[in-house]
């Protein structure tokens, strides 16, 4: 635990001190690729998979490697094993992508210049895409070239944008779900993020659904279909327990800083950024009624939330004392639920060690 420790004061320390500076994000990306890329075999369940080519086994939409559609992923893997290269060439690409595309992405939502990549870094960090990546690492690869696709959106060009989403959808299948979200975004309902307390309350009431849901809908879907038992296997039993009231609040004060932060971007005319963190906030907590795999899925739109959070913390005009505020109950309630999750075993990655 304690190197996660140790990158989470040290990413703080960043976002405080250098969240303008290019090469401190930069330092924090090779950081961060560092203890991903040379992280040991067993460190998330799936690491030994991709380390011994036997990824192949259950994957989403078929369990035979030969009629999978996640090619661009199987040729990197099959090349390393036929030519026979280090196994460890395939945590390599997976690592390149992930950093690659959130840098390229965090470089181009933005209209000043990477000014705020280490924020990025640290809300990546603190949301555990980082965590997640240690183990499930071919879908967050693939969530950071999506996030890179919704670069598109504002711009308006649809071609690249369909183009990165197949080109996501080729490391892992799951991708092609969220080429419903350009349509999406053209969509004009700027008005119903206008009228905030109708929002605000219809978001909670979703959401208190979703937790009173979520056994039923598993148990429903999933208890008895054999097209789906794969997930049933790959349940993570640290997802698998009752919220405490201490618990739920905590889930409570994360939607409220996230809608905070929805309303904000808002009102500063970030119209697409607040568009995108509304479709987050509303797949999350719906996905969030199932388990494994399932719930997962909605990585490749929550991924949006680094951006959006991002933009809002670097702001450096006379709200910044609010915008430090905010930043720093998100460091403290999204960290300490990131890092108490890895004492439990979220992500099973614990304990950590490096493997060169």
């Amino acid at each position: 635990m304690l190197v996660f420790y140790v990158l989470f004061l040290l990413l703080f320390a960043f976002s405080l001190f250098f969240k303008k500076s290019k090469v401190v994000g930069i330092v924090a990306i090779f950081i961060l690729a560092f203890f991903s890329a040379f992280r040991g075999v067993k460190v998330g369940s799936d690491t030994i998979n991709y380390y011994n080519n036997n990824f192949d086994k259950d994957l989403f939409i078929q369990k035979a490697a030969s009629n999978s559609y996640e090619y661009c992923f199987l040729a990197v893997s099959e090349t390393i094993k036929n030519m026979g290269w280090n196994p460890r060439l395939c945590l390599y690409f997976l690592t390149i992508l992930t950093f690659v595309f959130l840098y390229k992405a965090s470089s181009r939502f933005y209209k000043s210049d990477r000014t705020y990549l280490v924020m990025s870094i640290f809300v990546f960090y603190c949301l555990a895409n980082y965590s997640m990546s240690l183990n499930i690492a071919r879908q967050i690869a693939a969530s950071c070239i999506l996030l890179y696709a919704y670069t598109f959106i504002e711009r308006k060009k649809i071609w690249p944008f369909l183009i990165t989403v197949l080109f996501a959808s080729s490391i892992h299948i799951s991708s092609i779900l969220f080429i419903f979200i350009y349509p999406v975004c053209l969509l004009k309902y700027e008005r119903i993020i206008s009228y905030k307390f109708i929002l605000v309350v219809s978001i909670f009431f979703l959401f208190f659904m979703s937790l009173m849901c979520k056994d039923y809908f598993f148990n429903m879907f999933f208890s008895d279909n054999e097209l789906f038992s794969v997930y049933e296997r790959y349940v993570d039993q640290t997802e698998k327990f009752d919220f405490s009231i201490s618990g739920l609040i905590l889930l409570i004060i994360e939607l409220s800083i996230k809608l905070f932060v929805l309303f904000e971007l808002f009102n500063r005319g970030h119209i697409t950024l607040s568009k995108l963190l509304l479709i987050s906030i509303i797949v999350e907590i719906v996905f969030s009624m199932f388990y494994g795999n399932v719930a997962r899925i909605r990585h490749g739109i929550t991924i949006v939330e680094v951006p959006c959070l991002a933009t809002y913390f670097s702001y450096t005009n006379k709200d910044t004392t609010r915008n430090i505020a905010v930043f720093i109950l998100f460091s403290i309630v999204f960290g300490y639920d990131m890092l108490s999750g890895l004492s439990r075993g979220a992500y099973e990655i614990i304990p950590y060690y490096l493997d060169f």
